[in-house]
Formats: structure tokens, C-alpha cells, sequence
């Protein structure tokens, strides 16, 4: 299956994430222990009023504004509820789970500045973290057998958790993830600085 590119609603523009340095501070501050749990996205405008996003050339939010900073994740909240974790690929994610975060996001977001690249990137990055926060918290290190007869986690229906504790019980599943262990253990740099990608800093240097 070909890869779904969203529709272009803003600026054509490379790809990339970006934040401010306090952005990159939650960030860094969230992977401490005792974090709290997931955020469930940002309280609505009264009024119906929607929220701006302003981005940079890239089309990326600055992140240097609350409305910057809620947009993000806001991205990453609506991407928990609305794209099933029951895909063995993001390559395997329908168009029409894309198109529902997005028009999610427009109803309180005036996001027409940000490029359709780096809401893609987002969300992406998003799924991939919620599986894998869903398989440390909830199912490494646990009897399967106990899982299937306990509740979902939060975001998860019942049908999508029965199939990720089997697609992480698959000895395929088991292999990539020792793999990634050690190509990890092999880095000398991390690609990202806080919310910021490498490839945002050398634009910006």
C-alpha cells in the first residue's frame, strides 16, 4: 500500500519539529519518573473561538505560545483516540484516520500555517509512542493470560487490545524490539533536542 500524504492545507514546506527551549524542557522533564499520566489535550476557547497556531518557514509551531505548545499536543491526544493501535504498520493506517485528526484539530485550531509534512510527522511519531508507552506500562514483563482478562488501558477498546497482545506476544515482534535495543545502545547523539529535529536546528543555525 502506498503511503497517504494529508491533503495540503498550508504552506508546502520540508519536514521537521520544533519547539522552544521551555518545550524542550517539558519534554525532558516528562521522561522523569512519577510523570503523570496522558494529557487529554488542552480546554477549549469559550466562545467557539478557535485557537492560532503560528509557525516558522518551515511550517512548524514556534512552540514559543501556549497555542503553539496545546496544538502539539492536542496532536498527539487526538492521535490516541482516533487512530487504532491495531495496524502492524503505520504504512497500514487508512487516509480517512488522518483526515479525522485533522478536522478534530480544525474545530478548535486555526492551524492553516502548519504544513501537511510535519502534521503527518506528528502524528506518526504519536502512534509509535503510544504503542510503545502501551507495551512498556501495561504488557512487558506481565503474564499475557492475566492481560487478556483485564480491562483496556485508557484510549484502547477491548477488540484493538486483544489483537496488540498478540501481534507483542509474535516472536517477530519480540526480535525487532531487541534490535532496536541495540541499535539504540549504539547511538552517539540523539536525533532530536528537546521538540526540536536536528534537521530544524541546522536550518535555523
Amino acid at each position: 500500500m502506498s503511503e497517504y500524504i494529508v491533503p495540503h492545507f498550508g504552506k508546502d514546506v520540508t519536514d521537521g519539529i520544533c519547539g522552544s527551549a521551555v518545550d524542550g524542557f517539558r519534554e525532558t522533564s516528562a521522561a522523569l519518573p512519577n510523570r503523570r499520566g496522558p494529557s487529554r489535550g488542552p480546554v477549549a476557547l469559550p466562545g467557539g473561538k478557535k485557537r492560532f497556531v503560528s509557525t516558522n518557514e518551515l511550517g512548524q509551531p514556534n512552540g514559543s505560545d501556549v497555542d503553539s505548545m496545546a496544538f502539539k499536543t492536542a496532536i498527539g491526544v487526538n492521535t490516541r483516540k482516533y487512530v487504532p493501535i491495531a495496524y502492524e504498520t503505520l504504512h497500514l493506517v487508512p487516509p480517512e484516520d488522518y483526515e479525522k485528526v485533522l478536522s478534530v484539530l480544525q474545530e478548535t485550531f486555526d492551524c492553516e500555517g502548519v504544513s501537511p509534512e510535519y502534521f503527518r510527522g506528528r502524528v506518526n511519531q504519536a502512534w509509535k509512542n503510544h504503542r510503545h508507552n502501551l507495551h512498556k506500562k501495561y504488557i512487558k514483563g506481565k503474564p499475557v493470560a492475566v492481560l487478556r482478562n483485564s480491562p483496556p488501558p485508557p484510549f484502547v477498546n477491548r477488540e484493538e487490545w486483544q489483537w496488540f497482545l498478540d501481534y507483542t506476544s509474535k516472536e517477530t515482534f519480540k526480535a525487532a524490539s531487541r534490535r532496536n535495543i541495540v541499535n539504540q545502545s549504539k547511538l552517539k547523539a540523539p536525533n532530536t533536542l528537546g521538540r526540536c529535529t536536528m534537521a530544524a536546528i541546522r536550518h535555523m543555525i
